[in-house]
């Protein structure tokens, strides 16, 4: 079950140092600086009381790698996202496949480089699959990525909580630019990732 002191001002107080950390001399960072006290306490009082809401986030495009939609979620939202995500992640990082990369601690370009030199070494002649798949993070199903969820964590005050950040128009797509979406692009491919592993080898 979710661990209620991650409600407390102490761990609000935390992931808002994670949040900030590099970004301190940006207009948002300090504007949510400015009564950081009262901010802090009234994140508190919404998560406790369960009245919290995401502000509305800011769009802008970003051609980096190729150019898609970023969403800015507001400052405070963003310490929401700092304060669940290394929940969510010491459920859900024991279920992923070992040949995971992105968005992980201890991972990223340069392990999964070294790991595709080792099995290409090992496996000389050989073959590799490059795909993608097309505007992933757009046509991500919140019905299923809630049942994913749910499954996991039996508290539905907390899913709900959780699902603020997904349920997004339609039902389909998430906000591409928050950790937290990265986070539940894992959740939502793991099943696939499990399927190529253990099944198709």
């Amino acid at each position: 079950l979710f661990r209620s002191m991650m409600f407390e001002f102490r761990d609000i107080y935390d992931a808002y140092l994670e949040c900030r950390r590099g970004k301190r001399d940006t207009a948002n960072a300090l504007m949510f600086e400015l009564d950081l006290v009262d901010k802090l306490y009234d994140l508190e009082t919404s998560l406790k009381s369960g009245t919290y809401r995401p502000k509305r986030s800011i769009c802008f495009l970003s051609n980096s790698p190729k150019l898609r939609e970023i969403f800015a979620a507001d400052f405070g939202d963003r310490v929401v996202h700092h304060l669940l995500t290394p929940y969510l992640q010491e459920i859900f990082e024991p279920r992923f496949v070992y040949d995971v990369y992105n968005n992980r601690v201890g991972k990223g370009i340069h392990a999964a480089s070294k790991r595709a030199e080792k099995f290409a070494i090992a496996n000389s002649g050989g073959y590799y699959l490059q795909l993608d798949i097309r505007k992933y993070y757009y046509n991500i199903n919140h019905n299923i990525l809630r049942n994913f969820i749910s499954k996991k964590i039996k508290d539905e005050r907390i899913v709900n909580l959780i699902m603020l950040f997904v349920d997004t128009v339609k039902g389909i797509g998430l906000f591409v630019g928050n950790v937290l979406s990265q986070l539940f692009g894992l959740i939502y491919l793991s099943p696939l990732d499990h399927f190529v592993k253990r099944v198709l080898k």
